[in-house]
């Protein structure tokens, strides 16, 4: 009897999940129960359901929603991720471990829906297609419910802001969006076939987050056509966030006539002409606005604070200059910045390593790919290859769009813990 209930149980209930929990079965789940993880979440949505499912009878729909789901959810378990639970087309599914194998299990998704049309159109049946939401955080696992009822689930920031991705995935037109935080956490960038998309606002939010596309799944000839247009979509992107809208108008232009129905270069050029129209220029924030420490930034552990006051001073003053292209002093402030920059980080991770902080690794991964960006900038800027709004808008995103969603994510939970730890 037993038995059967463990392989019914097996069907329900995740055994990553249960190993996140500290629980082997199932059965001794309770309400309440919760375990903190580092995990990248992705939103799968099956795309025009509702149009979908008015050409088809119940039976039909349910047969269509069981293709979509026998379709990806072998996938994810392929790579080493779990689904959380299904929401009428969509799937949350949630990977515990490198981020690499979740973006590939994403790609993966594109590739084998494009298979699955294969299929449907033969049979003369609509083509299905995939939006897909990524982010990367620190998330708590979770029993919720009551006595008779339980269920485990993802619950945190991370979730809500990967559901927000997936829903911009159809503003851009793309099939897969990440957050900066999945981006950062990537081991083999060059494995991966990626672009800069935008920096968003996510609603309640006020720092910006930048957004990526990982196209990987895309038909091969779109796929090398976005390669060969990023340098000028890049460009572009960098043009359109200073209000330079006229460069950037004509390399929008050009991409979208390199890649038709290219969403994203489709989406700015839609907005160039609505800044033509009404003067207002649709962005995150003000490309002109300064990193300002203040309490609000307090993860409250005194040195933390004290550091990142002193970085939030250093890197505003680095963006003044290049935006101003006053380059006389940038060699003396990039170097204050690279030494602080190493001072901070050592110190952040010997007070995690005393205090035996649960999340050291990610925290340190998430410091050296700074440090490496850091460095290929610096390099840049001492070869001469500062001029222009497009180094400026890199150091933006890369250094100082980083450093606030750092201070603001990872850094709080690190100094909650320290406060409990008395560390």
């Amino acid at each position: 009897m037993h038995d059967g209930m463990d392989i019914g149980c097996a069907r329900f209930v995740s055994q990553t999940a249960l190993r996140v929990l500290g629980r082997d079965d199932a059965r001794d789940v309770c309400a309440g129960d919760i375990s903190e993880v580092v995990a990248t979440i992705a939103f799968i949505d099956l795309r025009d359901f509702t149009r979908l499912s008015e050409e088809l009878s119940p039976e039909g729909t349910v047969r269509l929603l069981n293709d979509w789901y026998g379709t990806i959810e072998p996938l994810i378990a392929a790579h080493n991720g779990f689904v959380d639970k299904y929401i009428g087309d969509a799937a949350l599914a949630v990977f515990v471990g490198p981020v690499d194998r979740a973006v590939q299990c994403c790609i993966a998704i594109v590739k084998a829906v494009e298979e699955l049309n294969r299929g449907r159109l033969a049979e003369g049946l609509s083509p299905l297609r995939a939006g897909i939401g990524m982010n990367t955080g620190i998330v708590a696992l979770a029993a919720v419910g009551s006595s008779s009822r339980t269920d485990i689930t993802v619950i945190g920031d991370t979730v809500n802001v990967a559901a927000r991705l997936e829903a911009l995935t159809k503003v851009y037109g793309v099939d897969i969006m990440f957050s900066e935080h999945t981006y950062a956490r990537l081991k083999d960038l060059a494995g991966f076939e990626l672009r800069f998309l935008d920096r968003i606002v996510a609603r309640g939010k006020k720092i910006p987050l930048s957004v990526y596309e990982a196209y990987g799944g895309d038909q091969e000839t779109r796929r090398d056509a976005k390669k060969r247009m990023r340098p000028d979509f890049d460009q572009a992107i960098a043009w359109y966030h200073y209000g330079r809208v006229e460069e950037a108008r004509s390399l929008f232009i050009r991409c979208a006539a390199a890649l038709p129905n290219d969403g994203a270069s489709l989406e700015y050029l839609r907005r160039c002409s609505e800044f033509e129209r009404t003067g207002v220029l649709e962005r995150a924030v003000e490309m002109n606005v300064y990193p300002v420490w203040s309490q609000e930034f307090s993860v409250g552990h005194k040195t933390i604070d004290l550091h990142h006051q002193k970085l939030f001073e250093a890197v505003a003053v680095l963006m003044r200059m290049i935006d101003a292209e006053d380059f006389s002093r940038i060699g003396s402030v990039v170097e204050f910045l690279a030494k602080y920059i190493v001072v901070h980080f050592n110190t952040e991770e010997e007070l995690m390593k005393s205090c035996a902080y649960p999340f050291y690794d990610d925290h340190k991964s998430q410091h050296d790919r700074f440090a490496v960006v850091f460095a290929d900038l610096v390099r840049e800027l001492q070869a001469g290859g500062h001029g222009g709004v497009y180094v400026a808008f890199r150091v933006r995103i890369l250094i100082v769009d980083w450093l606030l969603n750092h201070t603001t994510k990872a850094d709080p939970h690190l100094g909650h813990f320290l406060s409990r730890a008395a560390c």
